[in-house]
């Protein structure tokens, strides 16, 4: 395992850019993991990693040696999974990500019922939009709200979502409600910068007969610092109905220009098809498959008998 260790070494370091941070990751000793780096750059008779007191950068030999080491370690991880799964243990732990926007009450209780069937398998939870990790193996699963545009993915639709102007009742009081979206131009308007939402709302103006300049708003790249913005009366923004539909419901946000024509956005749960899929992942995608089923059928019912 010692080669093993020095390869683990190495991509944490090159992936956290410091020998420091590095060596916490591991928990190791900033003087035991430079000498794990350097055993291996004389076992390979060659430089790795160009490093002095203030700086590290990666050599182009090392810039190769690292995809070499990431595909060694990602098999290692494989073999270890392939043979928990021989041993029919169902256990272990899931990485998945999802954006701030999806954290919503039902996302938790969906993992919580998920851990109620199989507690011995954990979670760890990042917050990311990114896909990047979904590719090498560092995430298992990745929930996203965007077309599916990567060959080497595979997507189960999750929810359903859609863009929805809003702005708090103390706004609305104060500076009365816009008649149309040109109108923004004479409000508090905050535009979201994260999943298009600032594209999908500058391709509105022009049907309207006019164009939008993000200079002239407040923007922020944060769904939850333009939740607490709108809802403490800031001004008028938009968001998806996922993360505010409660908030209509009872007043606390009003929907504004619920006339305007916003496509349904689809949530999916990604993963990469290509990568040797645990037990543990299977049954997470079957359970996916079955939550949606069951969330679909429940709120048919619930219409059918609302007539």
């Amino acid at each position: 395992m010692g080669k093993l260790d020095e390869y683990q070494a190495f991509v944490t370091i090159v992936e956290l850019e410091s020998l420091s941070k590095a060596a916490q990751a591991l928990h190791l000793s900033p003087s035991a993991i430079s000498k794990k780096l350097t055993q291996l750059e004389d076992s390979l008779s060659t430089t790795l990693l160009e490093r002095s007191t203030r700086s590290l950068a990666v050599t182009d030999v090392g810039k190769s040696f690292y995809r070499d080491c990431k595909t060694i370690l990602s098999s290692v991880a494989e073999a270890e999974e392939r043979l928990a799964d021989n041993q029919k243990r169902t256990m272990g732990k899931l990485t998945l990500s999802c954006p701030r926007v999806l954290l919503q009450p039902h996302f938790f209780t969906m993992l919580n019922k998920f851990k109620q069937q199989h507690p011995d398998i954990k979670f760890h939870v990042s917050v990311s939009n990114e896909i990047e990790d979904l590719i090498d193996g560092q995430i298992d699963f990745a929930f996203r709200i965007a077309p599916l545009k990567d060959s080497r993915l595979t997507a189960i639709p999750f929810l359903d979502t859609r863009p929805v102007f809003c702005a708090s009742p103390e706004y609305i009081e104060k500076h009365g409600r816009p008649e149309n979206l040109l109108d923004l131009k004479n409000h508090i308007a905050i535009i979201p910068t994260y999943l298009n939402l600032s594209d999908r709302i500058r391709q509105l103006f022009p049907s309207q007969g006019g164009t939008l300049d993000l200079e002239s708003f407040d923007t922020t790249d944060d769904v939850y610092a333009l939740y607490q913005w709108i809802k403490q009366g800031g001004g008028i923004s938009m968001m998806l109905d996922v993360m505010i539909n409660q908030d209509i419901k009872s007043g606390a946000l009003e929907s504004i220009f619920p006339e305007l024509p916003f496509p349904t956005q689809k949530a999916q749960l990604l993963c990469n098809k290509t990568r040797y899929q645990p037990q543990k992942m299977v049954l997470f995608k079957k359970f996916i498959r079955s939550y949606v089923n069951d969330t679909v059928n429940e709120t048919v019912n619930t219409k059918a008998n609302a007539t």
